[in-house]
């Protein structure tokens, strides 16, 4: 296919798994508000590459938008992936930079969205559904891992994905851990991430028995962690999202603790045995349940396989159709 996958501030990994399953040039802009060099950039990148088709990472507005103008110039077809915070926001600023651009969805070629709740939102902006998918992300495939320094054991400690941002229940998860007697028991509770991003949680979370911030990981130390955890925490305190962390716990096999909100029981089902509820008790329990007691997963995460695979080729089919037109 000839195209190029572009993404503003921050690349995720689902846009890199979704260009490499599409055959799609990554091309990451990096900066931040107000945007005007990225958007500089972006008209030079994509008159020098003349693509036939352009996907955009949202949740940036004004991605889509001088990406809707640059095509009417230069005659690509557009596909928007639309990442939670573009349609949901937990900020001001959130909403300023993205809510007056949501119209624009309209006027994509496709576009594609991580869950059947973010699809339901799409319906109440008038998107076609002709013109709408569902695509879950690519299960990560295994890549080369080396132990970090750290002290935990394998198979002696929970893993808790972080970014640092507010809609993650870190001291929640802290308090549960501590009253949970993992601790005594021979767990550590390793939280990843920039913890400099939150320094007063962090010195909170740092004082807990147990817990260990292991600041920003290469990537290869980070697969050790994912490999050889007792449990992977999938935590959030906000709808419409399924966190990545959930997909990497399918892709080496552990038990994802996830939390409890109404879209991941959605995807899940309600018998998932490791659902945590959004208090200390229900998050100490499924810590427990899922970290000691080994509890099966394999049939749940047999469906998400299915779910991602089977969605990625209706986007494969929809990409490639979008290019013979």
């Amino acid at each position: 296919m000839s195209g190029v996958f572009v993404a503003w501030s921050r690349l995720s990994r689902r846009t890199v798994d979704l260009a490499g399953r599409l055959g799609l040039e990554v091309a990451f802009v990096p900066g931040g508000p107000p945007y005007l060099g990225a958007w500089l950039r972006t008209g030079r990148l994509l008159a020098e590459r003349r693509p036939r088709l352009v996907a955009a990472q949202l949740p940036q507005g004004p991605l889509l938008a001088r990406l809707l103008g640059l095509r009417g110039r230069l005659g690509f077809r557009l596909v928007a992936d639309v990442h939670t915070g573009f349609l949901v926001y937990g900020s001001l600023a959130g909403r300023l930079l993205n809510a007056p651009f949501r119209g624009l969805l309209r006027k994509a070629d496709l576009v594609v969205v991580h869950n059947e709740d973010m699809l339901r939102l799409l319906r109440g902006l008038n998107v076609d559904p002709e013109r709408a998918l569902v695509v879950y992300d690519p299960i990560p495939a295994p890549r080369r891992t080396r132990r970090p320094g750290l002290d935990v054991e394998p198979g002696r400690f929970l893993l808790l994905p972080a970014s640092w941002a507010p809609d993650e229940p870190l001291a929640l998860a802290a308090e549960a851990f501590a009253s949970s007697g993992l601790a005594p028991a021979g767990y550590k509770l390793v939280v990843t991430g920039d913890h400099q991003r939150r320094p007063r949680l962090a010195g909170r979370l740092s004082g807990v028995p147990g817990v260990v911030l292991s600041g920003h990981l290469p990537r290869a130390e980070y697969e050790w962690l994912l490999a050889h955890s007792a449990a992977v925490l999938a935590l959030t305190t906000r709808e419409y999202t399924v966190l990545s962390a959930l997909w990497e716990a399918v892709a080496h096999g552990r038990p994802a603790v996830v939390s409890s909100t109404r879209t991941l029981r959605g995807l899940l089902g309600e018998d998932y045995p490791c659902l945590a509820p959004p208090t200390v008790g229900g998050l100490r329990e499924a810590m427990v349940r899922c970290a000691r007691r080994a509890v099966g997963v394999g049939a749940w995460y047999s469906r998400l396989r299915r779910l991602s695979e089977g969605s990625l080729e209706r986007l494969r089919g929809a990409v490639e159709a979008l290019q013979r037109r």
